[in-house]
């Protein structure tokens, strides 16, 4: 999301657009979001969808050739 337009919920309203046509839609059981530790904004829109928060996961991301962390959230159907 170019920084300019951080703030105005357009992350927070895909993340739950893609959550519903993933779940409700295709039938998923499961939708996860990783983010690597650090990345602030999207941490923050992971939390405003209401994505379970489940753990920090050790060397989960490949960036920039570097293996990092990255939290994982999750939505799963009812």
């Amino acid at each position: 999301m170019r920084s300019s337009k951080q703030g105005m919920g357009a992350a927070t309203s895909a993340t739950l657009a893609l959550r519903d046509l993933a779940l409700q839609n295709l039938g998923q059981a499961r939708v996860e979001i990783v983010v690597a530790d650090g990345n602030e904004p999207s941490l923050a829109v992971a939390r405003r969808a209401g994505a379970a928060y489940e753990g920090l996961a050790r060397r989960r991301l490949q960036l920039h050739g570097q293996a990092v962390d990255a939290h994982l959230f999750a939505f799963t159907a009812s």
